[in-house]
């Protein structure tokens, strides 16, 4: 089957390997299907549904603890913060296509150094 373009194809892939998936209400309802509906959400990173799931995974990974991230950016921030903070440098050098220079505010990461 001939495609018209790279997005064409990738959309019509049975099992895209980029991008973030699919995203809609069933996708939430099937991940959710398990909890109490009267359960508090979590705020801020505590709560009883997000403090089971970094329990469980830190359990699964043989690690004391855990800590989900909602987002890579965050996470690759809190990565660049604790290397630096390793290496007692403030100094960082990444790819001009990095995620960090293209899709997160600038200031956001310059403040974390």
């Amino acid at each position: 089957m001939a495609h018209n373009s790279l997005m064409q194809a990738y959309s019509e892939a049975q099992y895209p390997l980029l991008g973030h998936g699919t995203r809609n209400i069933q996708v939430l309802k099937e991940a959710l299907h398990a909890c109490d509906g009267d359960l508090d959400s979590d705020m801020y990173g505590t709560g009883r549904i997000i403090e089971d799931y970094e329990s469980k995974m830190a359990a699964m990974l043989g690690k004391e603890a855990a800590v989900f991230f909602p987002s890579g950016t965050m996470a690759q921030q809190i990565a660049l913060r604790i290397w630096s903070d390793d290496a007692g440098s403030k100094k960082v050098s990444y790819h001009p296509a990095c995620h960090l220079e293209i899709h997160q505010y600038r200031p956001g990461y310059s403040r974390l150094l």
